[in-house]
This record gives C-alpha cells, sequence and structure tokens, in this order.
C-alpha cells in the first residue's frame, strides 16, 4: 500500500511537469520493490541533458514527508 501512494505521489508530480501521460509522452512503472523507471519521449528540442533537471524535480516530489495508517514516510 505504501508503495501505491509513493507512485500516485510520482505520478501526479510527473503529471504537473510533464502533462498527461494519454499522449504517450511518459510512461513509469515499478520495477519491483521502491524501484522506479520513466521513459520520457522528448519533444520540442528537448534533449538528454535535460534529465538531471527532472530527476531533480521528480525528487523534490519526496522532499515533504507523508503519511500512510498513521505512520508518516
Amino acid at each position: 500500500a505504501v508503495l501505491r501512494m509513493v507512485a500516485e505521489r510520482l505520478r501526479g508530480r510527473l503529471q504537473d511537469l510533464l502533462g498527461s501521460p494519454a499522449d504517450g509522452a511518459w510512461q513509469i512503472a515499478r520495477l519491483g520493490g521502491d524501484e522506479f523507471v520513466l521513459v520520457a519521449r522528448a519533444e520540442d528540442g528537448a534533449r538528454a541533458g535535460d534529465a538531471p533537471a527532472l530527476a531533480e524535480a521528480m525528487m523534490q516530489a519526496f522532499a515533504s514527508p507523508f503519511e500512510h495508517q498513521g505512520y508518516e514516510f
């Protein structure tokens, strides 16, 4: 249940940054345990050098703790 919350928070942050995944511009999946992978299509002049900024923005999604069943994560 906790990893589902993590995935939802990450998905929400990515939607804020990249828009809806419905257009196929990006996809996120849980590999196993606490590992997730993001595949994002480069568009509109985006380049591989933009990846660190995207990664930092994703990490900021977890900068503040969240609660689940009375526990803070």
